[in-house]
């Protein structure tokens, strides 16, 4: 698939839903820990447990949100174009 539209659709909903994971992985952090996810993770003040658990998480967390939005979004292209490639 190819074009400006795809590219801007795509990068568009990734971001977004990038976003959006990290601010609702955030909120879980809080709730389920009552203190405030790192800010760095990387700053050697932040413990490692922390650092390494906040890592993990969010990484896995906003790497599936992006495959999920991007199939949807590509079954979503292929339908309103009928591009199968």
């Amino acid at each position: 698939m190819s074009g400006a539209p795809w590219r801007v659709l795509s990068s568009g909903l990734a971001g977004l839903m990038g976003s959006l994971t990290e601010r609702g992985l955030r909120v879980a952090w809080r709730a389920a820990l009552s203190t405030d996810p790192p800010e760095d993770p990387e700053d050697p003040d932040t413990s490692w447990k922390e650092a390494v658990a906040w890592a993990a998480l969010s990484g896995a967390l906003i790497g599936l949100s992006r495959v999920v939005v991007m199939r949807k979004a590509t079954a979503y292209y292929r339908r309103s174009t009928k591009d199968l490639h």
